[in-house]
């Protein structure tokens, strides 16, 4: 069971830098492409999987393949050095489209993105990408 899910979680990770490059026309001009790989030591203190370059510093990001999962590292990273910093995606086996991916991966990362203007006292860079529509 383990090795599955194991395995599960290699293919997410494998898909953001495939989405975001299939689907540039999503990525504002502040992410900066491509992402780059985290390296072993980050991912494995912190659980870090990617860095996104933007234009106001680094915003991490990891990818789980469930939301419980995902559950498991925010309570585990909740105090992490890193934690105001990363951004945390579910791409689970259902998610196999480049333009629904890459709009998680910008929405989540802009999510950090914003929070950090506004702790920085730089309100104007702001914004707001439009919601899935249902």
């Amino acid at each position: 069971m383990e090795k599955i899910n194991f395995d599960r979680g290699l293919s997410s990770e494998a898909l953001v830098p495939w989405a975001l490059e299939n689907a540039k026309h999503l990525v504002p001009e502040w992410f900066r492409l491509p992402v780059e790989h985290a390296k072993m030591k980050l991912d494995f203190n912190y659980g870090i999987d990617y860095i996104v370059y933007t234009d106001i510093g680094k915003i991490y990001l990891q990818v789980k393949s469930s939301e419980r999962r995902a559950q498991i590292f925010r309570a585990k990273y909740a105090k992490s050095k890193y934690a105001n910093y990363t951004a945390l995606i579910v791409i689970d086996a259902h998610v196999r489209n480049a333009e629904e991916i890459a709009k998680r991966i910008v929405r989540a990362v802009e999510k950090i993105r914003n929070n950090l203007c506004i702790k920085r006292g730089q309100p104007e860079l702001v914004t707001m990408v439009p919601e899935p529509s249902v």
